[in-house]
């Protein structure tokens, strides 16, 4: 009898609840972790506010399963992919952990001192400045050089000035972080590199460049180092 009367109620609270949810935008009703903007000056910061990458993971995830018309993540195995690199991220003592928080006031030098965002508008604008051959769409043809170009130089600095570890680091994490996949995804990455507006850019990070348009664009590659 009494758990007649619990029941309903229970699945009452439940769907009140979902529906108070799936009514927030989800980037809101999860919160960004700070590392998604900012690099801790010390370890002990960066192992405080490390663990709210993995929770932001679970919180989208949770959010998909409850509002069934969003989704973050195609299968489960991206989102344990993606579960696990976080994940990894914080575990004290793992190779990527140990990487990042031994090189942080390097890490922290090379992001305050980076023109990339400048550079990358000026290769842009040359981009935009030739005919497109097949028509292409040119919003997503931007999106994906600015992610691929901002990416190439931001390691090429980081290879310069923190070593090849760290430039070996770095590509792990935008392979595993899925940085370019909505940006630029295989059929774009790869049609772009056939576009000969591509092909005729002369970028000051140009090995950089390609690795990234060329490797990444297939996102199927595993670790580096």
């Amino acid at each position: 009898m009494m758990w007649s009367t619990i029941l309903p109620f229970l699945l009452l609270v439940k769907a009140t609840l979902g529906e108070t949810e799936c009514s927030q935008n989800p980037f809101e009703f999860c919160s960004h972790p700070k590392l998604f903007h900012m690099i801790p000056q010390t370890v002990s910061k960066y192992n405080k506010l490390c663990p709210d990458l993995p929770k932001y993971i679970e919180c989208l995830k949770r959010f998909q399963v409850t509002c069934e018309a969003v989704v973050f993540f195609d299968s489960d195995e991206e989102y344990e992919k993606l579960h696990d690199f976080y994940s990894e991220l914080c575990e004290e003592g793992s190779l990527l952990n140990t990487i990042i928080t031994e090189n942080l006031k390097c890490l922290n030098k090379t992001f305050d001192s980076s023109l990339c965002s400048d550079e990358t508008q000026t290769l842009l604008h040359e981009f935009k400045s030739r005919d497109s051959p097949n028509g292409g769409d040119l919003f997503m043809d931007f999106e994906c050089l600015k992610s691929v170009y901002g990416a190439a130089c931001m390691t090429a600095n980081l290879s310069k000035k923190c070593g090849a570890i760290v430039k070996e680091a770095a590509y792990d994490v935008i392979r595993r972080s899925n940085f370019l996949q909505y940006s630029c995804p295989t059929q774009l990455g790869k049609r772009l590199l056939d576009d000969p507006r591509t092909t005729e850019l002369q970028t000051k990070y140009q090995d950089f460049f390609y690795t990234l348009l060329g490797e990444f664009s297939d996102n199927d590659s595993g670790s580096g180092y």
